[in-house]
């Protein structure tokens, strides 16, 4: 993912919640569309900051996953 710098503007992760931030809505959008084909529930807010919010249960191998989903999605 960090490889993807260029797209985003931060990162941000409190406990299991993590957002990020996109240079613009276009880009976000887009990601945020991949990402939902890929079948990785998220929420779009403010127009460019996706928002993940694993449940409280979630296994090692779900957030592999789910990185990996947020990675092709970039």
């Amino acid at each position: 993912i960090r490889r993807q710098r260029q797209m985003c503007i931060r990162d941000r992760c409190l406990g299991l919640m993590a957002g990020i931030e996109f240079k613009n809505n276009e880009i976000a959008l887009k990601t945020y569309n991949k990402m939902a084909k890929n079948r990785l529930i998220s929420t779009l807010i403010q127009g460019k900051i996706i928002r993940l919010t694993p449940p409280l249960i979630v296994s090692k191998n779900e957030i592999n996953k789910a990185i990996q989903i947020v990675a092709k999605s970039l």
